[in-house]
C-alpha cells in the first residue's frame, strides 16, 4: 500500500522537524506546474535527482542541515551522504515524484492526491494503481472477489493497460 507508506514516510520526516503530522496531500496546482514539487513545502527538503556517482539518476532529499539529514535518514532507514545533507528518497516518495513528472497523478476535487500509477517491473503494459488511504478504486478496477489481482491476460491489443490493486 503505498499510498499509506507515502504519508508515513512524509510524516516520519515532520516529526524529525518537529512538525504536525498530516492526513491528506494537498497538490494544489501542482498538477499544472512544473517548477516544484508538492512534497518539498510539506517535508522542507528539496526533491531532486542525485548528481554523485553512487546516487546518479535516483530520487533524494536535500535537506538545510546534515544533522537533520542524519536524523531522518535513521528514522526513515534510508541511506544519507556523509559530507552533504541528502538522503535517499524512500520507494513511496520515489514513486509519487516520478509519477507526477509524468503527469500519473490523480487529485479530488478539493486538490487532495487520491493516488497515482506507475508501470510494474515485470510487464511494462501492466499498471499498478497506488491509492491514498480511505480512496476507493474506481468502477472495474476493484479487487477481484477472490483476492486476486486484476490482471492484463487475454486483454486485446491496443486496449488500454490493465490496473493492478496495489492500495
Amino acid at each position: 500500500m503505498k499510498g499509506l507508506q507515502l504519508i508515513n514516510e512524509i510524516n516520519a520526516i515532520r516529526a524529525c522537524r518537529s512538525e504536525a503530522p498530516i492526513a491528506r496531500i494537498s497538490l494544489a496546482g501542482a498538477l499544472s506546474r512544473e517548477d516544484r514539487c508538492p512534497l518539498e513545502s510539506i517535508i522542507g527538503a528539496e526533491v531532486t535527482l542525485g548528481s554523485c556517482p553512487e546516487w546518479a539518476k535516483r530520487c533524494l532529499l536535500r535537506f538545510d542541515d546534515i544533522a537533520l539529514a542524519r536524523a531522518v535518514a535513521a528514522e526513515i532507514g534510508r541511506p544519507h551522504a556523509s559530507d552533504r545533507p541528502e538522503v535517499l528518497a524512500p520507494d513511496a516518495i520515489d514513486s509519487f515524484v516520478i509519477a507526477l513528472a509524468f503527469g500519473l497523478v490523480f487529485e479530488d476535487d478539493d486538490g487532495f492526491l487520491r493516488g497515482w500509477i506507475e508501470p510494474t517491473d515485470g510487464d511494462p503494459s501492466v499498471w499498478d494503481l497506488h491509492l491514498m488511504p480511505g480512496e476507493k478504486y474506481p468502477p472495474g478496477h476493484e479487487p477481484a472477489a477472490d483476492g486476486r489481482e486484476p490482471s492484463a491476460a487475454g486483454r486485446r491489443r491496443g486496449s488500454r493497460p490493465a490496473v493492478r490493486r496495489s492500495g
